[in-house]
């Protein structure tokens, strides 16, 4: 703003004196020039939405007046090959996906070199879910899939941004699933994909330990019916979240009542309703029911050079139908070991960082 202010001082001083033209012209384009570049910084990062109207889901129900959220870093370059799209995890936020610190110069997701959008998967109260949906509130908003939200992620990406190229798609947890289904449901989109403790298909396992969630939730709020219930699945949760080894050797037992408080703090943020939702589309996530079951068949369709990485020790996410597809597609693979099980993303952040840039660095 400073700069702008000297330069209008500067043109009113040219007018007076009685400058010509062509100097007028020349001044008056820098200003105009300066104006789009500070324009599109202070944009960067800012939280903006698509308008989709009417969005018809898998099961032929419908979102009224469907929005999705959505943020950018860095700059599209002209021939729009540069983009990375990064869905969101499991009731995370595109906000949150910034702040975990992949994003920005010189990090995995180098916003020197590369336009980063982060998305908001539908349901997770930014995008049009149950909580802010004005005419189908809570319990009346249409459950919905993974593959819903690809195809309105897709809608964003070549209808709104209108790229039609990218030049990788990145995720996390229920966003690494739906890595594996962008790469077989849009084969020609990123010439590069990243999962990060995401899955092909959740296990009997998985299955087990969301489900146990879903009826604790249930069963609270079919009792309690203001709101408040997020905090009984926290013992679930965070008991889950970390390996057994971790509460073992860096928990003591006095300090485990103030880890579960905050947890719990933490948990009446969400809406209850939005984690329902968004945990049944995970459970229902299958890469390959469309081919009968087949991995093979499945991994025939990928053509994007993948990037799996997995933590060795998750309780939430078993990795070993990630691993499998990974050694069908001949991708490159990331084992992490750590007490941190599925949240070793966030504890082993310089290792991903690292593994990451190289591989999305790569010619």
């Amino acid at each position: 703003m400073f700069f702008r202010h000297i330069e209008i001082v500067f043109l009113f001083k040219f007018l007076k004196e009685g400058a010509d033209m062509k100097r007028f012209a020349f001044i008056l384009w820098l200003n105009i020039i300066f104006f789009l570049v500070s324009t599109h910084v202070s944009a960067e990062g800012e939280l903006k939405y698509f308008e989709l109207g009417n969005f018809t889901l898998e099961n032929g129900s419908v979102i009224k007046d469907c929005k999705l959220g959505y943020r950018t870093y860095g700059r599209l370059n002209e021939d729009k090959t540069n983009a990375i799209f990064f869905p969101t995890w499991f009731a995370g936020t595109s906000e949150e996906i910034f702040r975990l610190g992949y994003i920005g110069p010189g990090k995995a997701l180098n916003t020197e070199r590369f336009f980063v959008i982060t998305f908001d998967n539908i349901g997770n109260g930014v995008s049009s879910s149950p909580s802010n949906s004005t005419t189908q509130k809570e319990k009346d908003f249409p459950e919905f899939t993974l593959k819903d939200m690809l195809r309105a992620g897709h809608l964003l990406i070549t209808e709104h941004l209108k790229i039609n190229k990218l030049h990788a798609i990145v995720g996390i947890s229920m966003g690494g699933a739906q890595v594996f289904q962008w790469v077989i449901s849009y084969p020609d989109l990123a010439k590069k994909a990243v999962s990060i403790s995401g899955t092909t298909k959740m296990t009997s396992y998985d299955i087990l330990f969301w489900q146990s969630e879903i009826k604790a939730l249930t069963t609270a709020m079919d009792c309690i019916n203001d709101g408040t219930v997020m905090h009984t699945i926290a013992p679930l949760h965070m008991l889950a979240s970390k390996t057994p080894d971790y509460f073992v050797t860096k928990v003591k037992d006095s300090e485990l009542p103030d880890m579960l408080k905050n947890m719990e703090k933490s948990l009446r943020l969400y809406n209850p309703y939005n984690w329902l939702w968004q945990l049944k589309a995970i459970m229902s996530h299958d890469v390959f029911k469309p081919f009968c079951g087949s991995e093979e068949k499945a991994a025939k369709e990928v053509r994007a050079k993948l990037f799996v990485i997995t933590a060795e020790q998750d309780y939430m996410v078993n990795p070993e139908p990630s691993l499998r597809f990974a050694r069908l597609t001949g991708a490159e693979m990331l084992k992490i070991k750590s007490e941190c099980g599925h949240y070793s993303f966030m504890c082993d952040l310089a290792t991903l960082q690292k593994a990451i840039s190289i591989f999305l660095e790569k010619p």
